[in-house]
């Protein structure tokens, strides 16, 4: 666990050394050590609060997903985590449909998962 006084003490090291976009890799590192002490509810509510964010690469919301599906059956936490893939694909179906593309490729793997975390309420 990392606590607020060693992230601010990260927050200014990163700022001296101009990183950009600190709060999104602070939050990534929240959301990392929520993960390792398996704590699902924490977890769910800093990846949302990343999700809402945007520019979130699309394979690490799938993984964390999977982390979810596996290990929590906290209903709550199960079905967030459905709403972020159903979301994602939808995106991904609008867009194939305006522009005549597919991309689909990770859309039936987010249409499965999101099922998989849903049906088990």
């Amino acid at each position: 666990s990392v606590d607020e006084a060693s992230l601010k003490e990260l927050r200014k090291s990163m700022s001296k050394a101009k990183v950009r976009d600190i709060s999104t890799k602070i939050l990534e590192l929240r959301i990392e050590c929520a993960k390792r002490n398996s704590d699902y509810k924490l977890f769910s509510n800093l990846v949302n609060e990343r999700w809402e964010i945007g520019g979130l690469d699309l394979k690490q919301l799938y993984e964390w997903c999977e982390w979810i599906e596996s290990g929590s059956s906290d209903p709550d936490v199960r079905s967030r985590a459905s709403r972020w893939l159903y979301v994602e694909a939808e995106k991904m179906r609008s867009y194939d449909r305006i522009h005549g593309t597919n991309l689909g490729s990770m859309r039936p793997y987010f249409d499965h998962l999101a099922v998989k975390l849903y049906g088990d309420n």
